[in-house]
């Protein structure tokens, strides 16, 4: 997957995009009935849509994974999206000093001083602080 939307992905397909709608929530509530533990007998056509649910999600996290090796290789030589990318792995438990001071080594730009602070001690297990 490229990361269409599900208009564009039904334009491409030549089908409406309440058509693809329609699909993915029969098959979340066929989902729902499996989760909850009942075992029903599935039709071809509800067959068809299981699978096409399962191909979608699978493309989207196979999307989502390509995306974030982007942002990691990006993150390997840019202190601004190794930040980003510390930030949103910690989402909320780090606080991230923005004054970050980049000094000149040879041709690439270097971190000297990125200072992360703890900001959630009292979620730390006791005798971790």
């Amino acid at each position: 997957m490229i990361g269409a939307t599900y208009k564009i992905a039904a334009q491409y397909a030549g089908v409406g995009e309440s058509s693809i709608m329609c699909w993915l929530e029969i098959a979340r509530e066929l989902q729902k009935k499996i989760d909850e533990g009942e075992k029903p007998r599935f039709s071809k056509y509800q067959k068809l849509v299981m699978e096409f649910s399962r191909r979608i999600t699978e493309a989207d996290n196979i999307d989502d994974i390509n995306l974030l090796q982007v942002i990691d290789k990006a993150a390997s030589s840019d202190p601004g999206w190794a930040e980003k990318r510390l930030r949103w792995k910690h989402r909320g438990a780090f606080e991230i000093a923005t004054n970050i001071d980049l000094t000149t080594g040879g041709d690439k730009i270097q971190p000297t001083v990125i200072e992360i602070v703890k900001t959630y001690e009292q979620s730390l297990p006791p005798g971790k602080e």
